[in-house]
């Protein structure tokens, strides 16, 4: 039996003219990203990080407090999406209003956002957005105005406890592994938003 040659280890010549073999560096696999974040999940949600609890809380809606809120206290998995979808919305219009209208993200965190340009997507599966600036300002603005037409059908407290929920500066949604007094009344609002909505 012929014996195998080892692989020639390759070889760096450092400034000055030495050659030194290059030292291979053993790797250890990383972290799958979303098993550590659907872990922090089951920890928020006071529960064993098992296979099945992470399926379980892998919807996009367990990684917001309100989307939280909503997990523990609703068992109607559609009205949780109906829900979830109203929210996503409000939310969307409300930062697009604010970046292309106002100026600024709204949150300290992307304070510096608001001055990079618009990103451009080669991806052929993405729809090219063919509106001009003026029409993408109207649109921004008209959708704006009809959500804040359903907000204001709300009370007052409603309306507040949304703002500062969307804003993140308000009370806790979400302490201590549970939904908190502020976070079920926040999703009371969104309820009634929604049916505002006709969502």
């Amino acid at each position: 039996m012929a014996r195998r040659r080892k692989k020639a280890r390759p070889q760096i010549t450092l400034p000055g003219g030495e050659v030194v073999q290059q030292r291979t560096i053993a790797r250890k696999p990383s972290e799958d990203a979303q098993k550590t974040a659907l872990d922090a999940r089951c920890h928020n949600f006071g529960i064993l990080p098992t296979k099945d609890a992470r399926q379980a809380l892998a919807a996009p809606h367990n990684g917001c407090t309100i989307g939280m809120v909503m997990n523990r206290t609703m068992t109607d998995l559609r009205e949780v999406a109906a829900l979830w979808a109203v929210w996503q919305a409000w939310c969307s219009v409300e930062r697009t209003y604010r970046s292309r209208i106002i100026g600024n993200t709204g949150s300290p965190k992307g304070a510096s956002i608001a001055s990079l340009p618009d990103k451009m997507e080669t991806d052929q599966r993405h729809t090219i957005d063919s509106r001009t600036g003026e029409e993408r300002d109207r649109d921004a603005v008209t959708a704006y105005m009809r959500w804040r037409g359903y907000i204001g059908q709300l009370y007052s407290a409603e309306q507040s406890l949304l703002h500062r929920a969307e804003r993140e500066d308000g009370q806790p949604l979400w302490a201590e592994r549970a939904p908190t007094i502020a976070g079920i009344a926040t999703l009371a609002a969104l309820k009634r938003l929604a049916k505002v909505a006709g969502a």
